[in-house]
């Protein structure tokens, strides 16, 4: 997995919260969307975990692109506004997440394709 968010903080609480997951390995991390594109090339994660909004590169477009070269790869983003949603669908988003949510639902969001 790998991680991208503009905020350091964040990244590190999402990354303090995903390795109390069994089986779940964050391989990279980033604060911006030009980055991600170089990681997912590089690393192949499974999952992606972006900021709707990060600097060069919003999450949604590097979403997008992503989809584009490599479609399947789960893409989660978190946002702080719920009206990202329509863009996330559009952009081939596996899940959408709100920053200020409860944790398991980041948790529920990027585990559910091992479920299946």
């Amino acid at each position: 997995m790998v991680i991208a968010d503009g905020h350091r903080r964040v990244r590190s609480a999402l990354r303090a919260l995903l390795s109390t997951l069994p089986d779940l390995e964050v391989v990279g991390e980033t604060g911006d969307g030009d980055e991600v594109l170089r990681l997912a090339a590089s690393l192949r994660p499974d999952v992606l975990v972006l900021d709707a909004q990060m600097p060069r590169m919003g999450g949604l477009d590097a979403a997008r692109e992503v989809k584009r070269r490599w479609p399947e790869t789960r893409i989660v983003v978190m946002t702080l506004n719920g009206a990202h949603r329509a863009a996330a669908a559009e952009s081939d988003v596996d899940a959408l997440v709100l920053k200020y949510g409860a944790p398991d639902e980041v948790v529920r969001a990027i585990t559910v394709h091992r479920m299946s």
